[in-house]
Formats: C-alpha cells, sequence, structure tokens
C-alpha cells in the first residue's frame, strides 16, 4: 500500500485490510514523504502485519511500489491504495481463485463507486483481455493479486517511464509469462476524488496509455508492418480498413498458434468499439465519397444507428462552419 497525503481516508483503508476473513499477510505500507498526519495515523495502529516504511524524499508511486516488492515476503502480492476500502472477502476469495487457477498470473476484479456512479465490472477471459489491453487497462490496479515468484524470478518491476500509467505496462509485460484474469464481482469500494493521480494527470496518463496499447498490440502481432493501424488511428477508407483487420488476423493466428481459444463475438465487439470511435473520436468527421463507400461496404460492423449518427454530426459540423 504506496500511500501519500492521505489522512482523510488511510484509518478506513487500512481497517478493511486488518478485518480481512484471510488473515495470513503483512500490510506493506510505504509512505512517500506525507506531509499531512498520514503517518501519524498509521503509527496509532497496533498490529504486528503492519510493515511501515517512510521515505525521506517524495519519489513517486511507482519507486514506492518496486520498493514494497523488493521487501514483499508473501507467495501473492496483494494491491491496494490508501483511499479505497477492501471488501472483508477480498484476500479470500482472491487467494482461492489463484490457487485453483495455476496459470494464472495476475488477476483483478471489479469494484464499486464510493462517491460516485462509476462501477467496474470487469472482463474476465485471458484472451478477451488481452484484445481489451490493445486500447485500454481493463484491470483495475487496486484489485489486482500477482504470482511474487514470477516478479521475482524474470525481474520485473514497474517501469518508472510509464508513470501514470505504470500499472498498465506491468499488466502488458506479465501477460507474456502466463494467463491473466479477474473476477466478475466486486472486490473494493473504489474512491474518486480531486486529487488522485487518474484525475489530477488524466491526460497524461491517458497519452502514455496509448503508447503502451500500441507497444502491445506490436508484440501480438508479431511485429506486423501495419500495428499502427489497430489503435489511435483515423480509419475512413477501405484501404485504412484493410490494414486494421490485416493486423487482427495476424493477431488470431498467434492465439490459434498458442492453444488459445477464440471468442469471436468479444472480438466482434472489439471491432465495433474501436471502429466506431475511429470515426467519432477525430475533431475533424467529413462526408466524402470514400467514407459513405466504406460505411455502406461494412455496414454490419457500424449498424444504422452510428452511421445515422455520423452523418449528423458531418451535416452539424458543417454547418456550424458556415
Amino acid at each position: 500500500m504506496p500511500v501519500y497525503n492521505c489522512f482523510d481516508y488511510i484509518q478506513e483503508a487500512i481497517n478493511s485490510i486488518l478485518n480481512q476473513t484471510f488473515s495470513d499477510f503483512e500490510l506493506i505500507i510505504i509512505d512517500d514523504n506525507s506531509t499531512d498526519g498520514t503517518v501519524d495515523l498509521i503509527k496509532k495502529f497496533n498490529d504486528p502485519r503492519i510493515k511501515l516504511t517512510l521515505k525521506s524524499v517524495n519519489s513517486g508511486i511507482s519507486n514506492s511500489l518496486n520498493y514494497g516488492l523488493k521487501i514483499a515476503k508473501g507467495k501473492y502480492i496483494a494491491r491496494m491504495d490508501g483511499d479505497d476500502i477492501s471488501f472483508p472477502d477480498r484476500f479470500e476469495q482472491q487467494v482461492k481463485f489463484m490457487d485453483l487457477n495455476p496459470k494464472v498470473v495476475l488477476s483483478g476484479g471489479g469494484y464499486i463507486s464510493i462517491n460516485l456512479k462509476n462501477d467496474f465490472n470487469p472482463v474476465r477471459d485471458h484472451v478477451e483481455l488481452l484484445f481489451e489491453m490493445t486500447y485500454y487497462c481493463p484491470i483495475a490496479h487496486p484489485t489486482v493479486f500477482i504470482r511474487r515468484n514470477i516478479l521475482s524470478q524474470n525481474a520485473i518491476e514497474y517501469d518508472t517511464k510509464f508513470e501514470p500509467a505504470e500499472d498498465f505496462r506491468m499488466w502488458t509485460i506479465l501477460s507474456r509469462y502466463g494467463e491473466i484474469a479477474n473476477i466478475n464481482k466486486p472486490l473494493i469500494q473504489y474512491r474518486i476524488h480531486a486529487n488522485q493521480t487518474s484525475v489530477k494527470r488524466a491526460f497524461e496518463q491517458k497519452t502514455i496509455s496509448n503508447i503502451i496499447a500500441q507497444e502491445h498490440v506490436k508484440y501480438l502481432s508479431n511485429n506486423h508492418e501495419y500495428f499502427t493501424s489497430f489503435i489511435g488511428k483515423k480509419i475512413e477508407t477501405q484501404g485504412e480498413l484493410e490494414k486494421y483487420m490485416l493486423v487482427e488476423l495476424e493477431i488470431k493466428r498467434k492465439f490459434m498458434a498458442l492453444g488459445f481459444n477464440l471468442n469471436e463475438q468479444s472480438l466482434i465487439k472489439r471491432e465495433k468499439i474501436y471502429l466506431r470511435k475511429a470515426f467519432l473520436d477525430f475533431p475533424i468527421i467529413k462526408l466524402n465519397k470514400e467514407t459513405i463507400i466504406l460505411l455502406i461496404n461494412n455496414f454490419n460492423i457500424f449498424g444504422p444507428y452510428f452511421i445515422l449518427k455520423y452523418f449528423l454530426k458531418c451535416i452539424i459540423g458543417y454547418n456550424s462552419r458556415e
């Protein structure tokens, strides 16, 4: 549990861990030179399972996380943030899941938002998660369980160059050493507030996440020449769509060679989500012959509602420029 200025929330977060139904653990807390009384609150707890480290200099969350990985002794690494609340049976569920699924190197789960309607009900299947990671991070950091021996045997740690998306980078790397999964039920109560990293550094996090996703696609597609067509690129011609499909085909071949069963419905869902975003997420929306042909030729992907919505956006856009 890395913490920094969590005075308002740290007591509740720690209590949620100490009161777990599975009690055989050490709670490693690394304070990143807090200035708001967080440490004083932590020191009031009298529990031998708490291992508190105080950093003399504020050096960031990745540094704290890596120190925690270095000194941890348990079979599994559980992540927790100083402003969230774990459900009492979280550890019990995750230990049981990991024990029953030895091929899984990393597991996460869902969460319920404490103060906003922003609940997370995650995808569970390994192959689906690999595809999800081609465009976003589908595993919530404060819910994860990791096999410590996988980290130590392969010298895997959080890469500070990818902060504040260091967790997403870690998941893509770990997925090369075994299966990843989510437990499809809430494990924590997740708090959203103005001072958290995902809010304060949202743009930076999104930018770095796109870089990570592209690297993931490059790996999955065996460095296919069109791998950049799979994410972060506007697709408005049939030729660009065909490049996308070629990369997807190469990824499918890799999965099949590794013996994975492909859920075609999940792949079709991913196609629709990404290709629709590739039209609507860019500021310039226009109608031309190539775009119209593309939409009509791929009616089964885009569907009537999306095409109508796109045409309306184009019309509104043209009117606003006149």
